[in-house]
């Protein structure tokens, strides 16, 4: 398929752009490096970080098998980060500066338009997001002081069959090297329905370097839709976001350094076991939940926002 939209795109990602950039709120630091398709965050004057690779994308079939069908074994050398801007973001309209990472992947010959928009956020802020086909499911998502939110935007993905999947996979590395363990399975990112039926998350927990907390909803071709998040736990630590067939794909995982931010760790909890999760040397590496509309106009419009 090609559009408008999708042109425009395609000349916004072979634009003038910035292969590596780096942006702060004085308390915390991110670096975003093109080359190695990765995300840093740091404390500016504390030992201690979390880094996010982005490792690939997988077809595949009912029955699990991948052979044959469409990939994309790497982003190496894919895309790159625009020039840091300053904006605002959320409800209370926080001050944030954006980056987006472009690239134009090829796959079997179609031109697929991944986008990854990455907030750093200074303040604290409610991103409340409403799907434009389900309307009754909203994503909402706290994202604190000193976080990062970001949208992984996917379009034009050529599915081999109509009941295949997509796989997004990351890697996760904590600074202090610990394996993680599966935390509370609810995060900061929740999203609910007018019959009040609540979408879970997975939560991945390192002792001393945060969480990653990961709705099991995204947003395909405007619709929220249950999706399935796997964790391979180690040093290093894979996480798979396995999306259904769709045009438009749109997903918001969140990433904390700051452990005490999880919904789960109220004041009530201080003076027994939530006082490990509450100490825990935190930083904020927060992803939204923000969602895009079924056009591929709309899409892109929210893309270069």
């Amino acid at each position: 398929k090609t559009s408008t939209a999708l042109l425009a795109l395609s000349a916004l990602c072979g634009g003038s752009m910035a292969q590596n950039v780096t942006a702060s709120t004085g308390a915390v630091s991110m670096d975003l490096v093109g080359a190695s398709s990765q995300i840093k965050l740091f404390h500016t004057d504390v030992d201690g970080y979390l880094k996010i690779k982005m490792q690939k994308l997988q077809e595949t079939a009912p029955d699990g098998s991948t052979g044959g069908l469409n990939k994309v074994p790497n982003f190496a050398n894919k895309g790159t980060w625009t020039d840091i801007e300053e904006v605002t973001l959320g409800d209370e309209e926080a001050t944030a500066y954006r980056t987006t990472y472009n690239a134009v992947l090829d796959v079997s010959s179609t031109d697929v338009y991944f986008q990854l928009v990455v907030w750093l956020t200074a303040e604290a802020t409610t991103v409340e997001q409403v799907p434009e086909q389900t309307p009754q499911r909203v994503l909402t998502t706290e994202v604190p002081a000193d976080a990062i939110k970001f949208d992984v935007n996917i379009t034009n993905w050529p599915f081999e069959a109509d009941d295949n999947t997509l796989a997004w996979q990351i890697r996760c590395v904590s600074g202090g090297g610990s394996t993680p363990s599966a935390g509370s399975s609810s995060g900061s990112a929740s999203s609910s329905s007018a019959a009040g039926n609540a979408t879970e998350s997975v939560t991945v927990l390192w002792e001393d370097d945060g969480y990653i907390d990961a709705p099991t909803m995204a947003v395909v071709d405007g619709s929220a839709v249950d999706i399935d998040v796997t964790v391979d736990y180690g040093s290093n630590t894979d996480m798979d976001f396995v999306f259904p067939n769709g045009y438009s794909i749109v997903y918001d995982p969140v990433v904390s350094l700051d452990s005490s931010t999880l919904e789960g760790d109220d004041e009530e909890d201080d003076d027994d076991e939530g006082d490990d999760v509450n100490n825990a040397a935190g930083t904020m590496f927060s992803a939204g939940a923000a969602v895009m509309a079924a056009t591929a106009t709309l899409m892109t419009s929210k893309w270069l926002q």
